[in-house]
């Protein structure tokens, strides 16, 4: 449907480039994102305003590819020196904070369409977790010359805390929203056997659950009839 490529994305792009090779990851990222939007718009053409922004952080992304591989190499590459690399390192900033920030939205619209309460509360708790996060980011990549250290640490643990919830919201929309007609299809299945077990005994209590609640109405529904006769 989508999510499996937005998963990859973010991925790529937040959790794997924390390293000093991030200019090799986030072109990948970008380019699944791209995919996974692609899929996404024929189930909501909101999905097309997507595109432009994931386009463009795609070719910033190129671009600080192109940056980094010549600081590795040591390479003298026409053009890319002088301030264009601090150019490129602010518009990054800016545009992968704007993705963090739109990704969530989709994630909210695309949840609530199918009436999946839990996964947009999730959503729309993440995305305010993720402005927070964005807002501390770049308040501190401009004005980390007069900024005390502490504020440095506390941002990163910020981010830190709000990748990992995005990513676990990202990921439960994976697993639980499919396309119209999709909906009594089985648990897709790992190739973890301990992994299937965890999900089987979680079915196991949520049909439960639902039997359980279904009962209780059932029997507050029967008691109230009682009561008008």
């Amino acid at each position: 449907m989508g999510f499996g490529y937005y998963v990859l994305g973010y991925l790529f792009t937040y959790v794997l480039s924390i390293n000093a090779y991030r200019f090799a990851f986030i072109p990948v990222g970008m380019a699944f994102f791209l995919l996974g939007t692609a899929e996404l718009r024929n189930y909501n053409d909101k999905f097309n305003y997507f595109i432009p922004i994931l386009f463009l952080t795609f070719l910033n992304a190129v671009l600080g590819m192109v940056i980094g591989l010549g600081d590795l190499f040591l390479w003298e590459i026409p053009l890319v020196t002088g301030v264009l690399p601090k150019i490129q390192g602010w518009v990054d900033l800016i545009l992968t904070s704007a993705v963090q920030l739109m990704l969530q939205y989709y994630l909210y619209i695309m949840a609530q369409q199918v009436d999946l309460q839990k996964q947009r509360r999730r959503a729309l708790y993440s995305g305010i977790i993720t402005a927070v996060y964005c807002f501390l980011n770049i308040f501190l990549s401009f004005g980390k010359a007069f900024l005390p250290g502490i504020f440095a640490s506390f941002t990163a643990l910020i981010g830190l805390v709000t990748v990992v919830i995005n990513f676990i919201v990202l990921f439960s929309c994976y697993m639980y929203i499919c396309p119209q007609g999709q909906e009594d299809m089985p648990r897709r299945q790992s190739r973890f056997a301990f992994i299937n077990k965890m999900n089987a005994f979680r079915d196991e209590k949520e049909r439960q659950t639902i039997e359980s609640s279904n009962a209780y109405y059932q029997k507050r529904r029967e008691e109230r009839k009682q009561k008008k006769k």
